[in-house]
């Protein structure tokens, strides 16, 4: 008898210690959705939670992942396409559980990667609901920033405007990355078109007074009614008001602006969503070890899908249309000439002098290409995960690589005429449409500094050499600004005449001009240019 309840006693251990042992295991680095995060982050979503439901409120929860350059492999098999990603660090996403009620398109299942089921990256809202996002704030860095998108909508697009002619223009292969549908459901048209102004890190320090390792809380909602709940349980919970954002989504048709209204809802034809944030270049860098990629690996942060359960709640909605904050800038066109002459004195090394001006990058924040959300959701165009914190340009041409061709890229540095917080020149695959390299300002700088003898201001410019085998050039170039595109990147192209010959193409992001929350006006930047040049043969 004494054998038997000593063993009844120690299988009545073991069922109390399974909920424990099963945490830890969630714990160590399972990306499971129970996962939990330690300290205050996760006992502040407990408590939220719990008074939340007993308010008659349903909540879940969801979880998140890192979306990677090779994560773009997923990206494209469903969508055929990698919305020219910013190389310059990963993504951070929210995986949100499904509504009960709510549609689940399966031709975006698994867009960006593997989510467990019933969980996606892009999601319908629920007219009456709110995804709030608790966070511990990553170490300091140049950037963060959280923003929701426009995923996909039921519809067509515009192929009579000038944003489609502009880019028909450069051949089919090019427009359909910007005007295209849902492979996978020709019904939908893809977007990933911002809905405002982000919230960003000099957002949050302007409210809050800080930002960097401090915990701070994200309402994503199409309803004010929702907002103010939340914000009150977050009240009665002693988090400060200050600390906390609200990212509206506008539903409300104002007249003469009804292509801006979110179509909310959880049926088929509502709208689908994304939330995105980005955190790039962290003090000390992004090695392993590092406090930066500490902070990523083990995302301190809780999401929440919110709503209430009472039948009668009304929700409120917010405007649809939100006039974008006025940007500025440092005017560089005085620094024309100075480009000019730097463009000659490479041709001069080279040996290859041109009357001709080298092709300029474009500006694509400004018409015919309009690249803000808004704007684009207007004509039914992808702005391909546009970002008002930035000043975009991009190469529209795009470049072979196979025949010795050599491109020098070079123009003004943000970072150095005062209209950026930091800048990357990204290379792209085109055929994916994947950034696949960020050379960032830190090796920008101080570039075209060989030159400062024959051309004035060349502190003001960076010069980088893109080629397949730097190592053939020599004296032609110099030291550290050069990059050698290899064949995992860019496959060599045998055909010059085949349409879907990968390329390579070049695009330039200049993020925050200092003093405001904002990217640079796109009208006070000098075009960068890229230099055709030959060289020797591989």
């Amino acid at each position: 008898m004494k054998t038997k309840l000593i063993t009844l006693l120690c299988l009545l251990s073991i069922l109390a210690l399974l909920p424990l042992w099963a945490a830890h295991q969630a714990t160590a680095g399972s990306v499971l959705p129970e996962n939990k995060v330690p300290g205050r982050v996760e006992s502040t979503a407990r408590r939220l939670t719990n008074s939340l439901r007993k308010s008659g409120f349903e909540v879940k929860r969801g979880y998140f992942t890192l979306y990677t350059i090779n994560d773009c492999q997923y990206s494209f098999d469903v969508l055929k396409t990698c919305f020219y990603n910013n190389p310059a660090a990963p993504y951070i996403f929210p995986d949100v559980p499904f509504w009960d009620d709510e549609f689940m398109d399966e031709a975006t299942i698994n867009a960006f990667g593997v989510t467990e089921p019933g969980y996606s990256v892009t999601y319908r809202f629920d007219p009456r609901e709110a995804i709030v996002i608790l966070a511990k704030m990553p170490p300091p860095a140049k950037y963060f920033g959280l923003q929701t998108y426009k995923f996909s909508h039921q519809g067509t697009y515009d192929t009579t405007g000038e944003a489609y002619k502009f880019f028909q223009s450069f051949g089919y292969f090019f427009v359909e990355k910007w005007f295209h549908t849902i492979p996978g459901n020709p019904e939908r048209i893809g977007a990933l078109n911002s809905l405002s102004d982000p919230i960003n890190n000099v957002v949050i320090e302007e409210q809050s007074g800080a930002v960097w390792n401090e915990l701070r809380y994200f309402i994503i909602t199409p309803d004010q009614s929702m907002d103010m709940a939340i914000r009150e349980a977050l009240s009665k919970i002693s988090i400060a008001d200050e600390d906390i954002f609200t990212e509206r989504i506008g539903t409300e048709v104002i007249p003469g602006y009804e292509a801006d209204a979110m179509r909310v809802g959880l049926d088929e034809a509502a709208d689908d969503f994304s939330t995105w944030m980005r955190y790039a270049i962290p003090e000390g860098g992004n090695d392993p070890g590092t406090p930066g990629d500490t902070w990523r690996n083990n995302l301190p942060m809780v999401v929440l899908r919110i709503r209430p359960t009472r039948p009668d709640w009304q929700p409120v909605p917010y405007p649809s249309f939100v006039e974008p904050e006025k940007r500025t800038g440092i005017d560089e066109h005085q620094y024309q000439e100075d480009l000019d002459d730097l463009v000659a004195a490479v041709r001069a090394r080279w040996g290859q002098p041109s009357d001709t001006p080298p092709p300029s990058l474009y500006a694509l924040q400004k018409p015919p290409s309009n690249l803000i959300g808004p704007l684009c959701s207007e004509v039914g165009m992808d702005c391909l995960g546009d970002n008002w914190d930035a000043h975009y340009q991009a190469s529209i041409l795009a470049t072979r690589l196979d025949k010795g061709e050599v491109y020098a890229v070079l123009g003004t540095l943000g970072t150095q005429t005062g209209n950026a917080n930091y800048v990357a020149l990204a290379l792209v695959n085109t055929t994916m449409t994947l950034g696949f390299e960020s050379i960032n300002d830190d090796k920008l700088k101080d570039t075209a500094q060989a030159y400062s003898a024959q051309v004035e201001n060349t502190d003001k410019f960076f010069l980088y050499y893109i080629t397949r085998n730097c190592d053939l050039l020599g004296g032609l170039i110099d030291d550290g600004n050069c990059f050698s595109i290899t064949e995992d990147m860019i496959p060599v192209c045998e055909d010059y005449q085949d349409p879907t010959c990968p390329m390579v193409a070049f695009a330039i992001r200049e993020y925050l001009f200092p003093g405001t929350r904002r990217g640079p006006d796109t009208a006070f930047i000098l075009p960068a240019r890229v230099i055709p040049l030959q060289g020797p043969m591989p």
